[in-house]
């Protein structure tokens, strides 16, 4: 069918939506729901909630299963004083990590084992998808941590050409990438940290970024509105591609997982997908349609509303759930 918009119910969140939707089971988790994140592919949600106790709790949801319960993890005492104000899940779904003021917590949810290391100023970390690596945009340098082991080891600091906004690990794990805040797009080899790429084309910051699915692009959302596509071709590495609409900053990037179509997310609640058709150079022919709305007063949109088509949104006193067949715009309103 053709574009419509579907309630859930009174106040909670409207979708522009091409094609069908499932709604997934939410998740019953009171008031108390902290943060939420998704894997890249979309398969695994996780969600940090506080208890009736005030305890820390994760819950861990696979996607895949609607019908099995989430699994609920009490988190051991001396991490549960950690309040989580971003957080991460790797692709296999076994390691959640998180930022609490100056430091991080790595927590490995079939063991219980984690790791509390203090970064200094820090913003969100990410996860290889094998969860062994744990990449952290501190300042002045981001940091690269090895968390397979008992204990956390600083593999390297990293030189990055001014602060960093967001960090990324590529599908397959080889390339860790940096968004620098003084215009900058930096790829390095995720096990060692050494410069691979450094590409400039933004104007204005690097504030997103996400691989596509075979790790042969990156794509870039920056302040100056505009989402860039990068070659990671090492024979001719570089900008390919601008995509501009934007009339402000791009907060978040994703492609779907068949790389034929990006989504990108400012916060005023601009969104855009891009697509192209199967025979298309990836070079040219990208449309785009969008839809215009308020943002959702929860902002637990970001990289989670892009995994896969596929969003986790806070909807009090739920998480819901929403899965298309077909790229969508997940954005939120007031229901009149």
């Amino acid at each position: 069918g053709g574009r419509r918009r579907v309630a859930l119910g009174t106040g909670g969140p409207v979708l522009a939506v091409e094609g069908t939707i499932e709604i997934l089971p939410a998740f019953d988790v009171g008031e108390s729901a902290i943060v939420a994140a998704m894997s890249d592919d979309g398969r695994f949600l996780a969600i940090v909630r506080e208890n009736d106790n005030g305890r820390l709790e994760i819950w861990r949801k696979d996607l895949t299963q609607p019908e099995n319960s989430p699994r609920e993890l009490i988190l051991p005492e001396e991490v549960s004083s950690y309040r989580p104000s971003g957080l991460a899940i790797s692709r296999n779904g076994q390691v959640v990590a998180w930022q609490s003021g100056v430091k991080v917590v790595a927590f490995r949810i079939n063991t219980g084992e984690f790791h509390v290391v203090e970064t200094g100023r820090v913003d969100r970390p990410a996860l290889s998808p094998d969860g062994n690596l744990m990449a952290v945009p501190t300042y002045p340098k981001p940091q690269l941590w090895d968390i397979s082991g008992e204990k956390a080891d600083l593999r390297k600091e990293i030189s990055a050409n001014g602060p960093v906004f967001n960090v990324r690990f590529s599908r397959h794990g080889e390339y860790l990438a940096l968004a620098n805040w003084n215009n900058y797009v930096l790829v390095l080899d995720s096990e060692t940290g050494n410069l691979i790429y450094r590409f400039r084309g933004h104007s204005g910051s690097v504030l997103a970024l996400d691989f596509s699915p075979d790790d042969r692009w990156l794509a870039s959302g920056g302040s100056d509105g505009t989402v860039r596509l990068w070659a990671l071709d090492p024979e001719d590495p570089g900008l390919r591609l601008t995509l501009s609409g934007h009339d402000t900053d791009v907060m978040s990037v994703a492609f779907s997982q068949d790389g034929r179509a990006i989504a990108s997310l400012s916060p005023e609640g601009d969104a855009r997908i891009w697509t192209r058709a199967d025979d298309s150079d990836v070079q040219r022919d990208f449309e785009y349609w969008t839809y215009r709305a308020e943002a959702y007063e929860s902002k637990q949109l970001w990289d989670s509303a892009l995994a896969d088509w596929t969003a986790a949104i806070r909807c009090a006193p739920d998480v819901v759930v929403l899965r298309t067949t077909r790229p969508v715009l997940f954005e939120t309103a007031a229901v009149r």
